[in-house]
């Protein structure tokens, strides 16, 4: 079942909102928000693959689907894709960081979010220092 995204994010906010920060720049404690899809196009059968940051992310985690979207991802984060390998053991296939855009995933079979906090955090495409 596919939940509308305004209601996974009340969820989420709900759930979160009697968190502690526990890093700073970050979105409730949040490395990252993103889900997967059955489909290659962003359409059925949505798992929530959101990372927190008190830990979570660095961890291989196995991906399932055909496709990803990320909605909101931390400063100095990105989200490695690995090409048939549940392990992350190899070198990434994709380093993404791109924001509300379909990626197909369908050869990918697992993730990791790798984040650098602080001031030396890598920028996003078009950000300004």
């Amino acid at each position: 079942m596919q939940l509308p995204t305004t209601a996974l994010l009340l969820a989420f906010f709900a759930g979160a909102s009697s968190a502690g920060r526990l890093v700073p720049r970050t979105n409730n404690g949040m490395a990252a928000i993103l889900g997967a899809f059955s489909d290659t196009n962003c359409h059925s059968e949505q798992t929530d693959f959101s990372q927190s940051a008190d830990g979570n992310w660095g961890t291989c985690t196995s991906l399932g689907g055909s496709s990803m979207k990320i909605w909101w991802l931390a400063k100095g984060c990105e989200i490695l894709t690995f090409n048939k390998d549940r392990e992350c053991s190899t070198v990434p296939s994709h380093n993404i960081f791109t924001l509300n855009e379909c990626i197909n995933t369908s050869d990918d079979w697992s993730l990791e979010v790798y984040c650098i906090l602080g001031d030396k955090a890598p920028r996003k495409h078009g950000e300004q220092n």
